[in-house]
């Protein structure tokens, strides 16, 4: 079930804040620097005067909600999409950030403050540049796509750099670069007009994705594989609707349904 506040902060010290909650204006505040919420959906870190080096440590949780919006003191920026969590540390001209999820970011050109985002997949190494990171818990593979810039990708050891418009998919022990055929699908979660985009990608990650942005739970007790499913799926769409289209979709293959927050799949109508 959804909760009140979809976009959470915490601070180092433990206190929690709800930004969608809060009003724009200056919301914390810390010995180097100053928290203002600048929008509804934008957060930026602003150093107090005299303050060259800083320490932060934060962290931002997302739940149902558009794009959060992140501006660092470095001029560095990160957009957070839904479902997603990333944690801040800028120490000792070290600029460190873990994701759970995924976010985009734009970071400010600076050798002599690595900036580096690390998840359970990879390990993401910049020095200026634009670049997408999904990496959900419950997905096999993670991703990193480069649009403008130099990365550097390490996982299991392997380490490769990216050039632009390259894109680098990771999991189970594997890491291959592809060239992104399609930077908009890459972003569909920031457009105006969010939407999922499938190309003959299984049932199951295609519910796990809807599911996740709805915050409810699958339910597959006949472990149902269904047939591939490519489309285009709206996120204003209502969860019914949606489901609708993916049965269509199915054709008989498997039949699914939304019982409170969960989604069931099952193998035939007669179940339902």
């Amino acid at each position: 079930p959804r909760t009140n506040h979809q976009v959470l902060l915490t601070l180092a010290d433990g206190r929690t804040l709800p930004l969608d909650h809060v009003p724009n204006g200056k919301i914390a505040e810390t010995e180097d620097f100053i928290l203002v919420k600048t929008d509804s959906d934008r957060l930026e870190y602003m150093l107090k005067p005299g303050v060259t080096e800083t320490a932060i440590n934060s962290r931002i949780t997302t739940g149902h909600t558009g794009p959060f919006h992140l501006v660092f003191p470095d001029g560095s920026r990160a957009m957070l999409s839904y479902a997603s969590s990333l944690s801040t540390s800028f120490h000792e001209g070290q600029r460190e950030l873990a994701l759970t999820g995924e976010a985009f970011f734009e970071t400010a050109k600076s050798s002599h403050q690595p900036f580096t985002v690390k998840t359970r997949k990879m390990k993401v190494e910049v020095l200026g540049t634009r670049f997408n990171v999904s990496s959900y818990e419950e997905e096999l593979q993670g991703a990193v796509s480069l649009f403008s810039g130099a990365v550097k990708v390490t996982h299991s050891g392997e380490s490769r750099l990216l050039r632009p418009v390259q894109q680098a998919l990771i999991g189970n022990g594997s890491l291959e670069i592809q060239a992104i055929r399609d930077s908009a699908t890459i972003l569909a979660w920031a457009a105006r007009e969010p939407y999922f985009q499938f190309e003959n990608a299984d049932l199951t990650t295609v519910v796990q994705r809807i599911a996740r942005w709805h915050q409810v739970k699958i339910y597959n007790p006949d472990k149902v594989t269904g047939i591939p499913i490519t489309g285009i799926f709206r996120q204003k769409e209502t969860l019914e609707a949606t489901l609708g289209m993916i049965d269509r979709v199915e054709s008989g293959s498997a039949f699914l349904k939304r019982k409170g927050d969960t989604i069931e799949i099952l193998s035939s109508m007669a179940s339902r």
